[in-house]
């Protein structure tokens, strides 16, 4: 889009642009010449997209990028790469949740096209994925039964037909917001400020690959978009890192036409590189700054400094990193702490182009099935002392009305309390656990029957949740997680969550707030009821720490309106 389009459209509210329309497909803006200026015809909501790889998409297993409609997915999916480009091509996938838990067979044709079968069913038909992206395949003949796959493109595909068993695990869910990547704490601190927060990441992309599929993810118009890519080129030379540049330049131009703002973040220092890649990398990035500097709606973003301890002079090594920011186990992706620093950094150059939008509390919020309105759960401010509490079950304090609070196993504790809030909001209701063994936590939980006015098998509900994450003492907590859960394990969404071995820690003060909601789910035809529930764990050896709550909302919700 020209920066003189740009120009007329912020400058809309004072008239110095119209709208008109032109056919069916395009709005454009008619310039104070009368000649028009074309545009996609806009979204009717404001959309957030994120583009990378893996520091995108941050290992959420029920977040399937590119297919946002509302379905489930197995957040555990194995597929026996071998005959399929080893992992490299095809990087993971997805089988939807209403299919069963069977598993299946992928299949490539050795030309870029692959197909699916689900358990004994015959094969659907051939998907040509070799541009990359994001794919739902279809089984031969039985419906709700296909995967969902992400594909590099920019690498090679298998030269000759193969095929790959796919055994799937764990509990049918939609959302999962690890809080691994900076995705979820930019949604988090950013609210409502944007209707929808779309990470479109696959890991092990480099950015040729994601120039490939950067056109999926920008169909139709954005608000925002979000660009960090670049450390899985691991330049050696000036040649690889000027191919990175120009690819780089190439997603943005493709984003400014598409997007009201443009934010890219500065390439990831990677611990685990040797110094020339790691010179060649700052060398990138420094010319995708300047090249963002002569763009009127595109704002650079950088990190850098907060990724390795002061005073080093290199970050080629896994000891020069900030405590806290890297997994040890690779040196490349981010702990929860890692993301919140980035994440930080993201939002406040956000703040210079959007006033964030304040969430809005309500204690009485509750269901209304004539007017179709409020929460399907009650209290969903977590106020009161009046909820049920297990016994001594390593409990120090009460639990808000409606709700049950529990201990999974024998050694932890947790001390609840209501802590005044800065911002004069109402008070954050705590829980502050410790002395856990491995697997351990406390559960708020509430059990919620569908009332009046919701639809099983046509409407969509999504939890919303604010929470803050408080002070830690290291190794932290293992355990955070908030959820909808119906019918015992039918179906899930996880609007908050953490990996195993990759602790909340290194949070010396309270975080920022946090709201995050659901992806949008649509109710399986089955569900009758939903349990909403916290579950907060200290990990072991001496963990401990506290994680604050003032919202946990049940809601309905308008279906996606993107394919």
């Amino acid at each position: 889009m020209s920066r003189l389009a740009n120009l007329l459209r912020d400058a809309i509210g004072v008239g110095l642009a119209r709208y008109k329309t032109f056919g069916n497909s395009l709005v454009g803006m008619v310039a104070p010449d009368n000649s028009p200026i074309l545009i996609p015809r806009a979204n009717p909501r404001r959309r957030a997209v994120f583009l990378g790889d893996s520091l995108t998409w941050g290992g959420a297993g029920g977040r399937a990028s590119g297919i946002f409609d509302g379905r489930i997915w197995y957040q555990l999916t194995t597929i026996t790469f071998t005959n399929l480009g080893g992992g490299t091509w095809l990087t993971y996938g997805m089988v939807e949740g209403t299919a069963g838990s069977a598993g299946g067979t992928l299949q490539t044709d050795g030309n870029g096209g692959l197909q699916w079968k689900y358990s004994t069913d015959s094969y659907g038909p051939i998907v040509n994925v070799s541009q990359g992206g994001f794919f739902y395949l279809s089984s031969g003949t039985l419906a709700n039964s296909g995967i969902f796959v992400a594909v590099r493109g920019a690498t090679a595909a298998p030269a000759s037909p193969g095929s790959g068993a796919v055994t799937t695990s764990g509990l049918p869910t939609i959302s999962d917001y690890n809080l691994l990547g900076y995705v979820p704490w930019v949604a988090g601190m950013l609210g409502d400020t944007f209707s929808d927060y779309q990470a479109y990441g696959i890991s092990g992309c480099t950015s040729a690959d994601v120039l490939q599929f950067a056109p999926q993810a920008l169909a139709v118009d954005v608000e925002a978009v979000f660009i960090l890519i670049g450390v899985n080129d691991q330049p050696t030379s000036a040649a690889l890192a000027n191919a990175l540049v120009a690819n780089v330049k190439a997603i943005i131009d493709l984003a400014r036409a598409k997007a009201r703002r443009v934010y890219v973040l500065d390439i990831f220092p990677w611990p685990a590189g040797t110094q020339a890649q790691q010179q060649y990398l700052a060398r990138a990035s420094n010319a995708i700054r300047a090249y963002c500097q002569t763009k009127s709606n595109t704002r650079f973003v950088s990190a850098y400094d907060e990724m390795f301890a002061p005073n080093s002079s290199s970050i080629s090594s896994y000891a020069n990193a900030r405590t806290g920011v890297y997994n040890p186990a690779d040196s490349l992706h981010l702990m929860p702490f890692g993301g919140y620093l980035v994440g930080a950094r993201v939002v406040a150059a956000v703040q210079q182009d959007y006033q964030l939008e304040s969430p809005r509390r309500c204690a009485l919020d509750t269901w209304d099935s004539t007017m179709q309105v409020g929460a399907l759960n009650l209290n969903p401010g977590l106020r009161g002392t009046a909820g049920s509490v297990q016994g001594s079950a390593g409990i120090t304090g009460t639990a808000p009305d409606s709700y049950n609070l529990t201990r999974s196993g024998s050694t932890q504790t947790c001390t609840t309390s209501f802590d005044a809030a800065a911002d004069n909001g109402p008070d954050w209701w705590s829980m502050s656990v410790a002395g856990a063994t491995a697997g351990d936590y406390h559960m708020l939980k509430q059990t919620v029957t569908l009332p009046s006015g919701v639809t099983a098998g046509t409407d969509y509900v999504q939890l919303v949740i604010e929470c803050m994450i408080g002070a830690m003492t290291t190794p932290g907590i293992a355990i955070c997680q908030a959820q909808i859960n119906s019918n015992s394990n039918l179906q899930s969404s996880y609007p908050v969550q953490i990996t195993t071995g990759r602790n909340l820690d290194v949070f010396t003060t309270q975080t920022p707030v946090l709201h995050l909601r659901g992806e949008p789910m649509k109710l399986s035809a089955a569900a009758t009821a939903f349990d909403v529930l916290l579950r907060v764990g200290a990990a072991a050896s001496g963990g401990a720490g506290k994680v604050s709550f003032r919202k946990l909302r049940l809601e309905k919700c308008a279906g996606p309106i993107y394919p």
